[in-house]
């Protein structure tokens, strides 16, 4: 009788207890839920720095969330950018590049994933020789081609498209004169495509201020100053919407002048 009672009250035991359980996972996503929120209005303050320590709060949870890796990825290729310390920007750079190889390794089907890791990868670039620049010129077009192939109507990723477009299109000399001995040499890429792909990411954000100026510089870089004119006169009646939208205004301001003058 002893024995029949405790086989009665087990499956019920068992039952509560796979009850907590549940309450306990269905809580667990809706505290990443909070911290991901949080994370983003950091962002959309301005407070980049304190939104990767909440991004890494949640890595701490949920190491494989997708929003998380990508998003702290390309805050620090974009808070590493504004060192004016070499060594600072390529410790940033290198840790959204750990993030971004992350987000790939989890995520091979989301178009963000391959976006940052060009990012970081662009930026890095920069700090290199000709060598080591030309190299990852590659890896980068394979990056975000993949980036525009997963997310058409992604504008951020058309715009880095179009400037890497544009900067390989119009390299100097010296580098184009390097590249003759180094395997693949300079990637194809041209002018028209430059154009395009800026283009395209003004039609999908057509009040990213970034955007518009990157298209001036090309008309510039590529010796069609007179067709940055009117791109720069429409920037500077955009009002900025991200935190260095402003120090682009002013840049864009200069330049104008410069052509008009």
């Amino acid at each position: 009788m002893y024995i029949g009672r405790q086989l009665h009250i087990f499956p019920f035991q068992f039952f509560l207890i796979l009850c907590l359980f549940n309450t306990a996972v269905a809580q667990h996503p809706t505290a990443i839920d909070t911290l991901l929120l949080k994370a983003k209005e950091q962002v959309d303050a301005f407070d980049e720095k304190k939104a990767i320590e909440t991004y890494q709060q949640v890595l701490e949870v949920d190491p494989d969330n997708l929003e998380a890796l990508w998003n702290i990825s390309l805050l620090h290729s974009t808070v590493g950018h504004r060192f004016k310390n070499k060594e600072k920007q390529y410790e940033y750079y290198v840790k959204a590049l750990n993030y971004a190889e992350e987000t790939v390794k989890n995520y091979p089907y989301e178009g963000l994933a391959w976006y940052v890791r060009a990012v970081a990868k662009g930026r890095i670039s920069e700090l290199k020789g000709t060598r080591e620049k030309i190299k990852l010129s590659h890896e980068i077009q394979e990056d975000i081609k993949k980036a525009v192939n997963l997310l058409p109507n992604h504008a951020l990723s058309w715009h880095f498209y179009g400037v890497w477009q544009s900067r390989v299109a119009n390299v100097g000399r010296a580098e184009r004169f390097a590249a003759k001995f180094i395997s693949g040499g300079i990637p194809d890429a041209s002018n028209k495509k430059a154009e395009e792909y800026l283009e395209r990411a003004i039609h999908l954000n057509p009040n990213n201020v970034l955007i518009r100026f990157d298209l001036a510089k090309h008309y510039v870089r590529s010796g069609q100053k007179e067709r940055a004119i009117p791109v720069l006169e429409k920037l500077i009646t955009i009002e900025p919407q991200l935190k260095d939208g402003k120090r682009h205004i002013d840049e864009a301001r200069k330049l104008l002048n410069d052509l008009k003058s």
